[in-house]
């Protein structure tokens, strides 16, 4: 039978890295005897994959784990018993059967994310963003380590939403959705901020947002 986790990720542990965090929940998985399903060959692994995997330093209400198990999991007892086992930081908030029309990883039908965004050093930035967003093209310049070239792309498209919850005095809240197709349509917070502030004339380098991942949106 698969599974989906969905869990948060809060303070301490939003700088530990995905593959890490597979072994913090493989061992509560052990704990309340959750035993996955291994893959067969040389070097066996556990079946159980996220979708879209967060870089470091993120917050989130939107983490989502996939797993294989062969025994039948309580859907109502199993996430607080899992919770008695994970560090501060991390909480399930729900399990549930991974939908049959999923054939393959969750990442694979990935759509869309949801982020609440709070920037610092940003003056007038209702004004500013509705500028920013207005604009025919916003260009930014992506560099491929790969091919150690860079490429002059149109991330517009990829900006799917955009407003502004609240404004302070050189500070906003904002709901961005962006685009994370499994095509390579996809823009991260991190670049999308780089080109607002750019925008704006603020160093993004001196800048500190917060940013928190509220939904991930399948197709």
């Amino acid at each position: 039978m698969k599974y989906v986790i969905r869990f948060s990720k809060t303070d301490r542990m939003i700088y530990i890295s995905h593959l890490d965090l597979a072994d913090v929940f493989l061992r509560a998985f052990r704990m309340t005897n959750m035993k996955p399903v291994y893959s067969n060959g040389f070097n066996p692994h556990p079946k159980m994959s996220f979708a879209m995997p967060l870089s470091l330093g993120f917050y989130s209400f939107s983490e989502l784990l996939e797993f294989e198990t062969d025994a039948a999991v309580d859907l109502n007892t199993a996430p607080s018993e899992l919770n008695g086992h994970l560090p501060d930081g991390l909480r399930v908030d729900a399990i549930f059967v991974k939908p049959e029309k999923y054939k393959k990883t969750l990442a694979s039908y990935a759509k869309a994310a949801k982020y609440e965004i709070i920037c610092d050093e940003i003056y007038d930035a209702t004004a500013r963003l509705n500028a920013y967003y207005a604009q025919k093209e916003i260009l930014q310049v992506k560099h491929s380590r790969k091919k150690g070239t860079d490429k002059t792309i149109d991330i517009k498209p990829l900006i799917l939403d955009l407003a502004v919850d609240k404004e302070f005095k050189n500070k906003v809240i904002m709901f961005v959705t962006l685009s994370a197709t499994a095509d390579g349509r996809v823009l991260n917070p991190t670049d999308f901020l780089r080109s607002f502030y750019e925008y704006c004339g603020v160093d993004f380098a001196l800048a500190a947002p917060t940013i928190t991942r509220l939904d991930i949106i399948l197709e």
